[in-house]
């Protein structure tokens, strides 16, 4: 089984939403688009990582699943006992040193069939991500870092 790494390189800022563009063919990869909200970030000088508390919402399309009758509608979600039955994408963090899924008392992750009949999944994480920087260049408490995140991807 061959397996297509798909990660995208982002400028990282506490509080920004960014959103991953559209696949423009099928050979790009198959269509799940990434929403992240950075919460809360970590910045240790003496050390070449960072550690980032995140949103991470997720949409897909599963093409198996007939959900034509919830076109239209607002986001419904999914009884938790039916979201183990479904596949959802797998995340990668390229550069992650470690990671979790924030655990609470109650399940974190959600998932939604939307208007338009894909799937959403909304998660929180916590991560530690390894990052080369050079805090020589940093001015006025700016920095680029790199988070590398994609998805696996079975190819046909």
């Amino acid at each position: 089984m061959a397996v297509r790494v798909s990660a995208h390189r982002f400028r990282i800022a506490a509080g920004i939403r960014l959103l991953l563009p559209r696949p423009r063919t099928a050979q790009e990869g198959f269509p799940i688009h990434f929403h992240l909200i950075i919460i809360c970030m970590n910045l240790p000088q003496a050390i070449k990582e960072f550690s980032l508390q995140t949103y991470i919402e997720e949409r897909w399309t599963d093409w198996r699943l007939n959900l034509s009758s919830y076109v239209g509608e607002n986001a419904i979600k999914f009884p938790q006992i039916l979201v183990q039955h479904l596949w959802v994408p797998d995340l990668v963090f390229d550069n992650a040193k470690s990671g979790v899924l924030f655990d609470v008392s109650v399940p974190n992750t959600y998932v939604v069939v939307c208007e338009d009949g894909s799937l959403g999944r909304t998660s929180r994480y916590n991560l530690v991500i390894s990052c080369q920087m050079n805090f020589l260049i940093l001015s006025n408490g700016h920095a680029i870092l790199f988070y590398k995140i994609g998805t696996l991807i079975k190819s046909r």
